[in-house]
């Protein structure tokens, strides 16, 4: 099981989630979506951001790239309206 996955199913560890995302190794990657069924389509309960921005947000290529090929939302809008394409 993932090192913490008592802290994103019970407390919501954002540390474990950006260090999973920062990292940008595909087994963790894989790992995190079978712990958050809503990563990486969906978006982040607690900031309604999406899962896709997260990823931009630390600047990890290879997590960006991760998220894409698994069918990560790019035309996903948000509450201003902007795509993370804009």
């Amino acid at each position: 099981s993932y090192p913490c996955h008592r802290a994103m199913t019970e407390t919501y560890s954002y540390d474990a989630i950006h260090q999973v995302l920062a990292s940008g190794n595909p087994r963790d990657l894989e790992q995190l979506s079978q712990e958050l069924p809503e990563f990486p389509h969906g978006e982040d309960p607690k900031t309604r951001t999406s899962w896709l921005e997260f990823g931009i947000s630390v600047g990890a290529i290879s997590t960006i790239e991760w998220m894409i090929d698994r069918g990560a939302n790019l035309r996903r809008r948000d509450s201003c309206g902007d795509t993370v394409l804009h």
